[in-house]
């Protein structure tokens, strides 16, 4: 069961530490979702450590970063198609312009709070991953996923309880270049229906 009352103490938590917050982008409608999907990504693009704001409030409206595709893009398209009654088996075509309101559906959260560099500091992460750990258990936790999705994260994730029918899906950064987000999406789809 989602708990929001614990979701709405974490972000404040993380914004009393001086991180930025994340979470369900609409809190109302990832509770309505036919599935319950988290995506675990490393760090938000930040480059001013002073700086805090909340991904879900970005998210939410993300064309005011040119870039925000880069990333969110596939994130968009991969829950769009996986919302869908039931399920696509291929990625639909569509832009990730077309697909963006599908992120008011899931979360987005990351398992380090504080900003990084479009190119990852693998030792920044590493100790601001440590450093939240505890709140990103409580988060996954308040959550209650069906699915999780971790974007390069999933050494993070050991020994974090998730729930016994929750499906766990290792995939890399949805920023990679390497793969075209249809193999992606055939991955993720195949293991959930497995």
């Amino acid at each position: 069961m989602i708990d929001a009352d614990e979701l709405d103490r974490i972000k404040q938590e993380i914004r009393n530490l001086g991180g930025i917050s994340d979470g369900p982008v609409s809190m109302p409608r990832y509770q309505r979702a036919r599935k319950k999907i988290v995506w675990v990504l490393r760090e938000p693009h930040e480059s001013d450590p002073q700086k805090t704001w909340d991904l879900s409030d970005f998210l939410a409206n993300p064309f005011v970063y040119p870039r925000w595709h880069c990333t969110y893009g596939l994130i968009a398209k991969v829950s769009y198609a996986l919302l869908l009654d039931p399920p696509a088996s291929e990625l639909p075509v569509l832009t990730a312009r077309n697909a963006v309101d599908s992120l008011k559906d899931v979360a987005v959260i990351n398992v380090k709070k504080t900003g990084g560099m479009a190119q990852c500091n693998w030792k920044k992460l590493k100790a601001g991953a440590s450093q939240f750990r505890e709140i990103l258990k409580r988060q996954i936790e308040a959550l209650s996923p069906d699915i999780i999705i971790t974007g390069g994260t999933a050494e993070f994730l050991t020994g974090v309880p998730v729930g016994s029918k929750t499906k766990t899906i290792p995939i890399y950064h949805p920023s990679q270049t390497r793969l075209e987000h249809a193999s992606i999406y055939k991955r993720i789809y195949e293991a959930i229906t497995a």
